[in-house]
């Protein structure tokens, strides 16, 4: 039956996500989200701009609950409605093998787990970014006929989808937005793209100073790089971000090869996907825009989250492709691609090899362990605010770098 498959994907999908929400401590983030939505309505505004966050995620969580299991529950039924998206707009048109494989890497995959579920606007920014986009394709792909209204309808609808997706995130709000621009341009729809643009400003204009100040903050922020520069730094940003989004973030060594070989399937694949979708341009614009845009603001261990939403798209376009070459082969690969999936759900139920071991600093713990006296922290690569709230503002002290330590520890 034509719902069977999403019915299956929502309920395994469901099951991973609403187990134990408690599961991994209060990360950074997260407890920047819990801060903000403790606030008193009037006061939330004016910190958002202060911090350049824009206001949508924070007003939706903050009436979905105040502590971390109702901001998580919340991210979680974003996520599942994410999944309704996919398949009612992503996959209406792709065949039944195509749409039932989409959804079963989708309802699996380690990273939508792990980020669809933080107290963070990733799964807001995915169910967006899924209509924004599927808004977008169906501008340019369509004809200027019929009455004026007709004529009207999708331009607006895209306007505010991209302005709604500004107002949860930037990235991807400007990503699509630039796909809009190409794809116009490619497709000779200049004229509708310009109007939708309109609309998004005119909806966006409350913001847009933000906005501007957040563009300005990103050029100037030095991002970490292990390379010592932001341009070689790239290969190491796509390939941490293919293997988060299409192998997870948890695994042994064995299962980080097999992960790495993995991506270069998938690589072949989605070019297979690529060639033949008729808004690739577009769709290829949104992701250079997307991925740009993360490297330049965050540090490698950081791209998966920032890059989620772009991938209902890459998963779609991924089957698709693996299909185009022989039945055999693609059924082997993604039936191998599946099971890395699986290992990679044991893992993060198991809170075992992670990559990025931030997530699983256990804040609450140490506050437990420090229960008298001044509490040191370093800031260097992490964000110790979930301790600074643990232990209380007046007891907490952030440092970074030795001299700050030699500092504090001559202080006391």
């Amino acid at each position: 039956m034509r719902w069977t498959p999403l019915a299956i994907a929502l309920a395994v999908q469901a099951a991973l996500l609403l187990w134990r929400l408690d599961r991994l401590p209060v990360w950074g983030d997260e407890q920047f989200t819990l801060d903000v939505v403790a606030l008193p309505w009037g006061e939330i505004a004016e910190t958002l701009r202060r911090d350049i966050h824009p206001p949508l995620y924070f007003v939706l969580a903050k009436l979905s609950g105040v502590g971390i299991i109702g901001l998580r529950a919340f991210s979680a039924l974003t996520t599942l409605a994410a999944t309704v998206a996919l398949d009612r707009l992503i996959l209406a048109d792709r065949s039944e093998t195509v749409r039932r494989w989409t959804l079963a890497v989708w309802a699996l995959s380690p990273a939508v787990v792990l980020y669809g579920r933080m107290a963070r606007s990733y799964a807001l920014q995915t169910l967006l970014a899924v209509v924004a986009l599927y808004a977008v394709v169906r501008l340019i792909e369509g004809r200027a006929a019929g009455a004026t209204r007709a004529r009207l309808e999708p331009c607006a609808t895209a306007g505010l989808a991209i302005a709604a997706l500004l107002y949860t995130h930037y990235l991807p709000g400007l990503a699509v937005a630039a796909a809009l621009a190409v794809g116009a341009l490619v497709a000779r729809r200049v004229v509708p793209a310009a109007i939708a643009l309109a609309v998004a400003g005119l909806a966006y204009l409350p913001w847009a100073v933000v906005l501007a100040e957040g563009m300005a903050r990103a050029a100037e922020k030095r991002v970490y790089a292990i390379t010592g520069s932001w341009l070689a730094e790239l290969p190491v940003r796509a390939g941490y971000a293919a293997l988060g989004l299409f192998a997870g973030e948890a695994h042994t060594v064995a299962t980080f090869g097999l992960g790495l070989a993995l991506c270069a399937g998938v690589a072949a694949a989605l070019w297979m996907g690529w060639r033949e979708a008729e808004a690739r341009w577009l769709l290829l614009a949104a992701a250079a825009v997307g991925f740009l845009g993360a490297a330049k603001w965050v540090s490698f261990p950081f791209m998966p989250a920032r890059l989620l939403w772009l991938q209902p798209w890459l998963l779609a376009l991924t089957v698709a492709g693996a299909h185009a070459f022989t039945r055999d082969w693609a059924r082997l690969w993604l039936g191998a691609w599946l099971g890395l999936l699986c290992v990679g759900q044991l893992f993060l139920a198991q809170q075992k090899g992670y990559l990025n071991k931030g997530y699983l600093i256990p804040f609450e713990e140490i506050a437990q362990l420090a229960q008298q006296g001044p509490v040191l922290a370093d800031a260097t690569n992490c964000d110790p605010s979930p301790l600074r709230a643990a232990v209380g503002p007046d007891r907490f002290r952030a440092i970074v770098g030795q001299e700050a330590i030699e500092a504090a520890a001559d202080d006391q």
